[in-house]
């Protein structure tokens, strides 16, 4: 079974999930929404891997470097490039290959080099998209100058950047105890795009929500937003422990949305990747 291609923007998603598409397929037609199943999987491995019929083959890392939360995209020329958390003195990695599972370098460049309204550190997460003009948006999770995080946007008409920052902060929930993980998500069935995110509300300490947020935006720039935010998940103390996290939204072409999520502490052994189903978006 194939998802529509904003597939192709979250490598994540391409890691975690493949052996979860002949399941959500299984599901009967007119399954309730949302329906949430746990998925775990062992401690995640900076490796590709392809599902072929009757058996698994695995590659070895292609990236000799720490290279954490990567998001992943296709240009207009083909290239694969693939973005990463804050490492090496760069606030946001990049790299790129021409195959996909080939050889990839890391580039030794910034891909979002000014610091805009942020501390200059601590960049988290990072999704690029494509636009319908062509060129790219970039969210991240990016540190205020008094601490927490808020969800930050910058643009770019090359896919490896520069990436230059949006003069204020897309979704900045501060009471709730900030923002993070952001993805993009664009719903070729309705022409509609998305952001979803997690209200990083673990971060007060004192037993918050951590609520994944969904917020329609603007198709031509990618940020303005449409409406409110709505929340479509939040955690379940005794399943998740303290957070949800790290939301992935794609569509199925049965037409169902799978939201892939971790839960837990992601320094724990309990960490892992669940997904909840709906009929909507």
């Amino acid at each position: 079974m194939f998802v529509s291609s904003s597939l192709r923007g979250r490598i994540i998603f391409f890691i975690l999930s493949v052996s979860l598409f002949d399941t959500a397929s299984a599901l009967p037609a007119n399954t309730s929404s949302p329906v949430l199943r746990p998925f775990v999987l062992p401690p995640p491995k900076q490796h590709l891997s392809r599902r072929h019929k009757g058996r698994d083959k695995s590659f070895s890392p292609r990236l000799d470097v720490n290279f954490p939360d990567p998001c992943l995209v296709q240009d207009q020329d083909d290239h694969w490039v693939s973005f990463a958390t804050s490492g090496g003195g760069y606030h946001i990695q990049v790299a790129v290959a021409d195959d996909l599972f080939g050889e990839w370098t890391h580039l030794q460049q910034d891909a979002l080099p000014g610091d805009g309204w942020t501390s200059g550190r601590n960049y988290w997460a990072p999704d690029v998209r494509k636009l319908e003009d062509d060129s790219y948006i970039m969210y991240f999770s990016g540190e205020l100058p008094e601490g927490g995080h808020c969800i930050g946007v910058a643009r770019s008409h090359n896919s490896t950047g520069p990436y230059t920052m949006d003069p204020k902060p897309f979704a900045c929930p501060r009471d709730e105890g900030g923002a993070i993980d952001p993805a993009g998500f664009f719903d070729e069935s309705t022409n509609k795009r998305y952001v979803v995110y997690k209200v990083d509300g673990n971060a007060l300490n004192n037993g918050s929500g951590t609520p994944i947020r969904l917020q329609e935006v603007s198709t031509k720039d990618g940020s303005t937003p449409i409406g409110k935010p709505v929340d479509i998940l939040d955690r379940i103390a005794s399943e998740d422990g303290p957070l949800v996290e790290a939301p992935s939204l794609v569509r199925t072409e049965q037409g169902k949305y799978l939201l892939f999520f971790s839960s837990h502490m992601y320094t724990g052994d309990a960490y892992d990747v669940k997904w909840a189903m709906s009929d909507r978006a």
